[in-house]
C-alpha cells in the first residue's frame, strides 16, 4: 500500500528540486568574458578627484567593480556597461610630486587590462585653498572697517583705490610649478603615441583629443589624432577573396579541307580544377604592420597540376605594383593542397582601397586567376 506525503513534504521537495536544477545551471553557465578599459579620462589627476574610465563588459551595479589605482582601491560612484565615475584614493606622493600609477577594473574574478593614470599631489591646491581663506579673511575684516568708517574720507579713499587695482595673483607653493597646457599636452600625446601601436588604438584617440583640448594648436596631436582614427577604422575592415576563374590555353586548330583558318584563334577547355585560396596573418591590418598573403593552390580534381609561373598585382589607391614570388610548391596531385608562394604587403597610414589579384599559369597553358578584396 502505498504511502501518502503530507502537502508540507510536497512542498519542501518541489523546493529542493528547484534549487538542485539552478544549481546546476550555474555550474554550466558559460565563463564570463574579462572587462575592457578603453581610456581614463582625465590622465592626470589627484586624491579625491572623479576620473571617469571607460570600456566594456562593466557591472551597472557600482558594488559589482572593483576599480584598482596603484596599490590601493577607488570608491566607483557611478556604473554603466560602458563608463564607471571613480574617486580617486590617497596614495602615497610626496609634495609637488608626480607618480603614475596602473589602473585596472576586476568584474565577478575577472580582471581587465591596465592603463597608466598620472597622480599628482595636492599640495598646490591645498595652498590655494589657504590663500583663498586668507583673502576671504581679510576681505571680512576691511568690510568691517568700510561699515564702521563708511561716511569718513579715508574709508572712501581706500575703497576707491581697491576698484582700481588688479587682484593680487595667488601665491604659488614652495617648489611646487603647475605644468603649463603644452606640457600637458605633450604627455598626453606621449600616451598616445603608446596606445596607438596597442591592441585598441581607440583610447588613443581619446588622448589626442585631450591633448589639443588643452593645446589646440598641437601638431604632433593632430597628426597622431588621423593616425589613430586610420587606425581604428583599419581594423573594422577585412580582407574577401573573390572566385577562382580558369580559362584554358589559347591556339590554332585545322579546320576542315578547303577553309582558311590560319588566322583564327581559338580557346581550349581548360585542364586544371584548381581553385586559389588566400590566408593573410594578421587577418586585420594597421599602419605600420606588414601582413603576410599567403597564397594556396587547392587542386580538387582528378588531374595533376604543375605550375608554371605565379603574378601578383597589387593596387593601392589605384596605383598598381606587379611582382613574380618564388614558387613554394610546383607539382599538386589530385586532392592536394599547398602553399604556393608568399607575399609581404607594407601598410602605409591612410590607406583607403586595396585589392591584390593572382594569375597563375601551368605547364598546359591554363591560367587561373583569383582576387583578394579589402572591405
Amino acid at each position: 500500500m502505498a504511502r501518502k506525503l503530507k502537502p508540507g513534504t510536497i512542498a519542501l521537495l518541489a523546493a529542493a528540486a528547484v534549487s538542485f536544477e539552478l544549481a546546476c545551471q550555474k555550474d554550466t553557465a558559460p565563463p564570463q568574458e574579462p572587462p575592457r578599459l578603453s581610456s581614463i579620462t582625465p590622465g592626470r589627476a589627484q586624491a579625491g578627484q572623479e576620473i571617469i574610465l571607460r570600456g566594456r563588459r562593466f557591472a551597472p551595479d557600482p558594488r559589482g567593480n572593483r576599480v584598482v589605482i596603484g596599490s590601493r582601491q577607488g570608491r566607483v560612484v557611478r556604473a554603466s556597461s560602458e563608463e564607471l565615475a571613480v574617486e580617486v584614493p590617497a596614495l602615497d606622493v610626496a609634495p609637488g610630486a608626480e607618480q603614475r600609477a596602473a589602473v585596472h577594473v576586476a568584474v565577478a574574478g575577472q580582471d581587465s587590462n591596465m592603463l597608466p593614470l598620472d597622480i599628482v599631489s595636492g599640495a598646490y591646491e591645498a595652498e590655494e585653498a589657504l590663500a583663498d581663506e586668507s583673502a576671504g579673511q581679510e576681505e571680512a575684516s576691511e568690510s568691517k572697517e568700510q561699515v564702521a568708517d563708511a561716511d569718513t574720507p579715508p574709508a572712501r579713499a581706500r575703497a576707491a583705490t581697491r576698484r582700481r587695482e588688479p587682484p593680487a595673483p595667488k601665491p604659488e607653493a614652495s617648489g611646487v610649478r603647475r605644468a603649463s597646457p603644452a606640457e600637458r599636452a605633450a604627455a598626453l600625446v606621449l600616451r598616445g603615441d603608446e596606445a596607438v601601436t596597442g591592441p585598441d588604438p581607440s583610447s588613443a584617440v581619446d588622448l589626442y583629443r585631450q591633448a589639443l583640448a588643452v593645446d589646440p594648436k598641437n601638431a604632433k596631436a593632430r597628426a597622431g589624432l588621423e593616425r589613430a582614427e586610420a587606425a581604428t577604422s583599419a581594423l573594422k575592415r577585412s580582407f574577401v577573396a573573390s572566385k577562382t576563374t580558369v580559362e584554358g590555353r589559347a591556339g590554332k586548330n585545322k579546320g576542315p579541307a578547303g577553309f582558311q583558318t590560319d588566322n583564327v584563334q581559338i580557346q581550349h577547355a581548360p585542364e586544371a580544377t584548381a581553385h586559389i585560396e588566400f590566408e593573410v596573418v594578421p587577418p586585420r591590418v594597421r599602419p605600420g604592420v606588414e601582413p603576410t598573403v599567403r597564397i594556396f593552390l587547392n587542386n580538387y580534381g582528378k588531374k595533376r597540376v604543375r605550375v608554371s609561373t605565379v603574378s601578383v598585382t597589387t593596387v593601392v589607391d589605384g596605383k598598381n605594383a606587379t611582382q613574380t614570388p618564388s614558387l613554394l610548391a610546383k607539382d599538386f596531385k589530385p586532392g592536394e593542397r599547398n602553399l604556393l608562394a608568399e607575399v609581404k604587403e607594407p601598410w602605409k597610414s591612410g590607406v583607403r582601397s586595396w585589392r591584390l589579384a593572382v594569375q597563375v599559369t601551368t605547364n598546359k597553358g591554363d591560367r587561373l586567376r583569383n582576387r583578394l578584396n579589402w572591405k
